[in-house]
């Protein structure tokens, strides 16, 4: 009687049909979740962009004029109750940090009283990014509209 041994292990069809699918799913799940952590950062920051103009313009509106101008990441006086200081003072998600600007003494006496809240120094630039959160909060044009900017700025405009 000749018998033979039977190899126990994989053929090498067997690990290349493996690797191939680990890879088809790769291809097929990266897109996937870089678009997520994509939308999930324009959420946040459009969030963000929403409560502070939502604390501004109720202290304009209990106040009778919009907040003063203040240095970059502080709340000017007065603010504390209607924004919260920590987080305003925090890094934005998209990197960069918070900007209140007020109206200046020469919009207010030229009637042209507008306020910004700005995000400075946003770290890569990711124009999609900041795209999707002009599609979140305006018209998806950072070129027009409330929300303008450009790779390295988003400015919210408020009238």
């Amino acid at each position: 009687m000749n018998r033979r041994r039977k190899d126990s292990g994989f053929t090498l069809g067997e690990i290349m049909f493996v690797v191939l699918t680990i890879a088809l799913l790769n291809v097929l799940a990266i897109p996937a979740f870089k678009q997520a952590r994509l939308d999930s950062l324009a959420t946040v920051t459009a969030s963000g962009f929403r409560a502070y103009s939502d604390g501004f313009t109720m202290h304009a509106a209990e106040t009778g004029q919009w907040a003063t101008r203040a240095a970059r990441t502080r709340l000017p006086s007065g603010v504390d109750g209607y924004v919260d200081s920590k987080q305003f003072s925090a890094p934005t998600p998209v990197g960069g940090y918070w900007r209140w600007l007020g109206p200046t003494r020469r919009q207010i006496r030229r009637g042209n009283i507008s306020a910004q809240i700005r995000i400075v120094g946003i770290r890569k630039g990711n124009i999609e990014l900041l795209e999707r959160i002009d599609e979140i909060l305006d018209d998806g044009n950072l070129g027009t509209g409330q929300l303008t900017g450009s790779k390295r700025i988003l400015i919210f405009t408020m009238e």
